[in-house]
């Protein structure tokens, strides 16, 4: 099933297009940075549920006042631990469409449409992703205050 000789590749044969790894090389590099951001603030997100694990288990926390903004930075922390996920997910998924698309294009008989929905397809997973993204980080940022908030009603009262 040579591409060379004009063989029409099905899907299920579209992994033996041979690839020049320098043709999406810096796409996975971007990729993998995303990811570790992405992956930062997942830990981070995690680091804050397990604060707020200690805080209401130690019998810290004694006024109503408090436990509201500790219930509100759960839901935070819990939006931002889900925010990287689906990033992370997303991401990934639009990378597969890229490769999909550089797959295609290497072929004898080139199906213009069949690239163009591959591209359309990436883009939009990494506008998600994106959206997903920022999310993560607004959410992991309302969380913190609003642990901070809560230590300071802790201290007035």
């Amino acid at each position: 099933m040579s591409t060379e000789s004009g063989g029409d590749l099905t899907e299920k044969y579209l992994s033996l297009v041979p690839l020049d790894e320098n043709s999406y090389k810096p796409d996975i590099e971007l990729l993998e940075r995303y990811h570790a951001y992405s992956a930062e603030l997942l830990r981070l997100s995690l680091a804050g549920l397990g604060v707020i694990g200690f805080l209401v288990t130690s019998k810290l926390v004694t006024y109503s006042a408090v436990k509201i903004c500790l219930a509100l930075s759960v839901i935070l922390f819990g939006v931002s631990a889900g925010g990287a996920l689906g990033h992370r997910y997303l991401s990934s998924d639009g990378i597969h469409h890229l490769i999909k698309a550089v797959r295609l294009s290497k072929l004898r008989n080139l199906d213009e449409k069949r690239i163009k929905d591959q591209d359309s397809q990436m883009k939009e997973k990494y506008e998600r992703s994106w959206k997903y993204l920022r999310l993560s980080c607004v959410s992991l940022a309302l969380g913190a205050m609003a642990i901070a908030l809560g230590f300071v009603i802790a201290a007035i009262l």
